[in-house]
Protein backbone atom coordinates (compact mmCIF):
# COMPACT_ATOMS: atom_id res chain seq x y z
CA UNK A 1 0.00 0.00 0.00
CA UNK A 2 1.31 3.43 -0.99
CA UNK A 3 0.02 6.60 0.72
CA UNK A 4 -0.56 9.38 -1.84
CA UNK A 5 -1.81 12.38 0.15
CA UNK A 6 -3.92 13.44 3.11
CA UNK A 7 -7.63 13.92 2.44
CA UNK A 8 -8.77 15.23 5.81
CA UNK A 9 -8.38 15.04 9.57
CA UNK A 10 -10.60 14.84 12.62
CA UNK A 11 -10.41 14.76 16.38
CA UNK A 12 -8.90 11.29 16.66
CA UNK A 13 -7.91 10.23 13.15
CA UNK A 14 -6.60 11.32 9.76
CA UNK A 15 -7.78 10.12 6.36
CA UNK A 16 -5.36 9.50 3.48
CA UNK A 17 -5.73 8.61 -0.16
CA UNK A 18 -3.68 5.49 -0.88
CA UNK A 19 -3.01 2.99 -3.64
CA UNK A 20 -3.58 -0.69 -2.98
CA UNK A 21 -0.62 -2.52 -4.49
CA UNK A 22 -1.72 -5.98 -3.37
CA UNK A 23 -2.22 -7.05 -6.98
CA UNK A 24 1.27 -6.04 -8.11
CA UNK A 25 2.15 -9.62 -9.11
CA UNK A 26 -0.93 -10.18 -11.29
CA UNK A 27 -0.66 -10.05 -15.12
CA UNK A 28 -2.74 -6.84 -15.20
CA UNK A 29 0.03 -5.11 -13.27
CA UNK A 30 2.21 -5.12 -16.41
CA UNK A 31 -0.51 -3.87 -18.75
CA UNK A 32 0.14 -0.43 -20.29
CA UNK A 33 -3.17 0.96 -18.97
CA UNK A 34 -2.92 -0.58 -15.50
CA UNK A 35 -3.81 1.75 -12.62
CA UNK A 36 -3.51 0.77 -8.93
CA UNK A 37 -6.77 0.63 -7.01
CA UNK A 38 -7.31 3.83 -5.02
CA UNK A 39 -8.57 3.49 -1.45
CA UNK A 40 -9.04 5.80 1.53
CA UNK A 41 -7.48 4.76 4.83
CA UNK A 42 -8.46 6.20 8.19
CA UNK A 43 -5.55 6.11 10.65
CA UNK A 44 -5.61 6.95 14.36
CA UNK A 45 -3.64 9.93 15.60
CA UNK A 46 -0.64 9.01 17.78
CA UNK A 47 -0.80 9.41 21.55
CA UNK A 48 -4.47 8.51 22.04
CA UNK A 49 -5.79 6.87 25.21
CA UNK A 50 -6.90 3.26 25.06
CA UNK A 51 -10.59 4.22 25.13
CA UNK A 52 -10.08 6.58 22.19
CA UNK A 53 -8.16 3.92 20.25
CA UNK A 54 -11.17 1.65 20.59
CA UNK A 55 -13.30 4.07 18.61
CA UNK A 56 -12.02 2.83 15.28
CA UNK A 57 -13.31 -0.66 16.01
CA UNK A 58 -16.68 0.76 17.07
CA UNK A 59 -16.85 2.79 13.88
CA UNK A 60 -16.18 -0.31 11.79
CA UNK A 61 -19.02 -2.17 13.52
CA UNK A 62 -21.43 0.72 12.97
CA UNK A 63 -20.47 1.07 9.29
CA UNK A 64 -21.20 -2.63 8.73
CA UNK A 65 -24.56 -2.17 10.48
CA UNK A 66 -25.65 0.87 8.44
CA UNK A 67 -24.39 -0.13 4.97
CA UNK A 68 -26.30 1.95 2.41
CA UNK A 69 -25.68 3.64 -0.95
CA UNK A 70 -25.67 7.04 0.77
CA UNK A 71 -23.27 5.99 3.55
CA UNK A 72 -19.51 5.76 2.99
CA UNK A 73 -18.50 2.21 2.03
CA UNK A 74 -16.33 0.21 4.41
CA UNK A 75 -14.04 -2.14 2.46
CA UNK A 76 -12.35 -3.65 5.51
CA UNK A 77 -9.62 -3.15 8.09
CA UNK A 78 -5.88 -3.70 8.18
CA UNK A 79 -2.72 -2.64 10.00
CA UNK A 80 -1.58 0.94 9.42
CA UNK A 81 1.50 1.51 7.22
CA UNK A 82 4.67 1.23 9.37
CA UNK A 83 5.49 4.92 9.03
CA UNK A 84 2.06 5.82 10.51
CA UNK A 85 2.22 3.67 13.64
CA UNK A 86 1.28 0.13 14.50
CA UNK A 87 -2.45 0.59 15.12
CA UNK A 88 -5.36 -0.58 12.98
CA UNK A 89 -6.86 1.49 10.17
CA UNK A 90 -10.11 1.45 8.25
CA UNK A 91 -10.09 0.94 4.48
CA UNK A 92 -12.87 2.95 2.81
CA UNK A 93 -14.02 3.66 -0.72
CA UNK A 94 -12.72 7.16 -1.56
CA UNK A 95 -14.73 10.09 -2.93
CA UNK A 96 -13.55 12.94 -5.11
CA UNK A 97 -14.58 15.77 -2.76
CA UNK A 98 -16.79 16.74 0.16
CA UNK A 99 -19.69 19.18 0.35
CA UNK A 100 -17.48 21.93 1.78
CA UNK A 101 -15.48 22.05 -1.46
CA UNK A 102 -18.60 22.73 -3.53
CA UNK A 103 -20.03 25.29 -1.09
CA UNK A 104 -16.74 27.22 -1.22
CA UNK A 105 -16.68 27.06 -5.02
CA UNK A 106 -20.23 28.36 -5.40
CA UNK A 107 -20.60 31.95 -6.71
CA UNK A 108 -20.56 34.53 -3.91
CA UNK A 109 -24.03 35.44 -2.72
CA UNK A 110 -25.74 32.75 -4.81
CA UNK A 111 -24.90 29.46 -3.12
CA UNK A 112 -25.44 26.07 -4.71
CA UNK A 113 -27.88 25.75 -7.61
CA UNK A 114 -31.35 24.80 -6.36
CA UNK A 115 -31.60 21.52 -8.28
CA UNK A 116 -28.20 20.41 -6.97
CA UNK A 117 -28.99 21.39 -3.38
CA UNK A 118 -32.29 19.52 -3.55
CA UNK A 119 -30.63 16.39 -4.95
CA UNK A 120 -27.92 16.29 -2.29
CA UNK A 121 -30.24 17.20 0.58
CA UNK A 122 -32.60 14.41 -0.45
CA UNK A 123 -29.73 11.91 -0.41
CA UNK A 124 -28.57 13.15 2.99
CA UNK A 125 -32.08 12.71 4.39
CA UNK A 126 -32.24 9.17 3.00
CA UNK A 127 -28.90 8.40 4.65
CA UNK A 128 -30.07 9.73 8.02
CA UNK A 129 -33.40 7.95 7.79
CA UNK A 130 -31.60 4.65 7.16
CA UNK A 131 -29.03 5.23 9.91
CA UNK A 132 -31.78 6.12 12.41
CA UNK A 133 -33.78 3.04 11.42
CA UNK A 134 -30.77 0.99 12.57
CA UNK A 135 -30.79 2.73 15.96
CA UNK A 136 -27.67 4.83 15.24
CA UNK A 137 -27.19 8.58 15.69
CA UNK A 138 -24.33 10.22 13.78
CA UNK A 139 -23.81 13.25 16.10
CA UNK A 140 -21.47 15.08 13.70
CA UNK A 141 -23.41 15.88 10.52
CA UNK A 142 -21.68 18.76 8.69
CA UNK A 143 -20.60 19.55 5.11
CA UNK A 144 -17.08 18.17 5.65
CA UNK A 145 -18.58 14.77 6.52
CA UNK A 146 -20.76 14.63 3.40
CA UNK A 147 -18.66 13.09 0.63
CA UNK A 148 -19.51 13.60 -3.03
CA UNK A 149 -18.80 10.81 -5.52
CA UNK A 150 -18.76 12.48 -8.93
CA UNK A 151 -20.32 11.06 -12.06
CA UNK A 152 -19.20 13.93 -14.33
CA UNK A 153 -15.92 15.70 -14.87
CA UNK A 154 -16.77 19.39 -14.52
CA UNK A 155 -19.63 21.83 -14.05
CA UNK A 156 -22.41 22.19 -11.51
CA UNK A 157 -25.05 21.33 -14.09
CA UNK A 158 -23.65 17.81 -14.53
CA UNK A 159 -23.44 17.04 -10.80
CA UNK A 160 -27.13 16.30 -10.18
CA UNK A 161 -26.40 12.64 -10.99
CA UNK A 162 -23.60 12.46 -8.40
CA UNK A 163 -23.94 10.62 -5.08
CA UNK A 164 -23.69 12.07 -1.58
CA UNK A 165 -22.41 9.72 1.13
CA UNK A 166 -22.45 10.40 4.87
CA UNK A 167 -19.02 9.70 6.40
CA UNK A 168 -17.04 9.85 9.65
CA UNK A 169 -18.98 7.78 12.18
CA UNK A 170 -16.30 8.21 14.84
CA UNK A 171 -18.71 10.12 17.08
CA UNK A 172 -21.72 7.93 16.28
CA UNK A 173 -23.54 5.97 18.95
CA UNK A 174 -25.76 2.90 18.80
CA UNK A 175 -28.84 3.28 20.99
CA UNK A 176 -30.27 0.20 22.72
CA UNK A 177 -33.85 1.45 22.32
CA UNK A 178 -34.77 2.43 18.74
CA UNK A 179 -37.87 4.26 19.96
CA UNK A 180 -35.56 6.91 21.41
CA UNK A 181 -34.99 8.19 17.85
CA UNK A 182 -38.66 8.95 17.24
CA UNK A 183 -40.58 12.10 18.16
CA UNK A 184 -41.31 12.65 21.86
CA UNK A 185 -44.33 10.71 23.04
CA UNK A 186 -47.01 12.16 25.24
CA UNK A 187 -47.67 10.50 28.55
CA UNK A 188 -50.89 8.55 28.45
CA UNK A 189 -53.50 9.39 31.01
CA UNK A 190 -54.88 6.61 33.11
CA UNK A 191 -58.08 5.44 31.43
CA UNK A 192 -61.38 4.49 33.05
CA UNK A 193 -61.96 1.02 34.44
CA UNK A 194 -63.95 -1.63 32.56
CA UNK A 195 -66.90 -1.10 34.93
CA UNK A 196 -66.94 2.65 34.22
CA UNK A 197 -66.78 2.07 30.48
CA UNK A 198 -69.69 -0.38 30.65
CA UNK A 199 -71.91 2.25 32.29
CA UNK A 200 -71.30 4.85 29.57
CA UNK A 201 -73.59 5.10 26.53
CA UNK A 202 -72.09 4.16 23.17
CA UNK A 203 -71.29 7.09 20.88
CA UNK A 204 -69.67 7.22 17.47
CA UNK A 205 -66.53 9.34 17.19
CA UNK A 206 -64.54 10.15 14.04
CA UNK A 207 -61.16 8.44 13.84
CA UNK A 208 -58.21 10.75 13.10
CA UNK A 209 -55.25 8.97 11.47
CA UNK A 210 -51.85 9.55 13.10
CA UNK A 211 -49.63 12.21 11.57
CA UNK A 212 -46.81 10.77 9.44
CA UNK A 213 -43.27 11.04 10.72
CA UNK A 214 -40.81 13.08 8.69
CA UNK A 215 -37.56 14.97 8.71
CA UNK A 216 -36.91 18.68 8.46
CA UNK A 217 -34.11 19.71 6.18
CA UNK A 218 -32.24 22.99 5.95
CA UNK A 219 -31.45 24.89 2.77
CA UNK A 220 -27.98 24.75 1.22
CA UNK A 221 -28.55 27.47 -1.35
CA UNK A 222 -27.99 31.19 -1.05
Amino acid sequence: MKVVRQLGSGTYARVYLAQDLAGASTPDRFHANYRPVEIAIKILRPGLQEAERGRIGQEAEILREVAHENVVTLIGGRASPPEYGDGPCLVLRPAEADLTNFINRAPAGRGLPENLARAWMGQLCRALAHVHSRGVIHRDVKPANCLISLRAAEGFGDLVGSRLQLADFGMARKLPDHSSLGPPRRKRRKGPSDAEVAQRPCRAHPVTPPAPRGYRAGWLGG
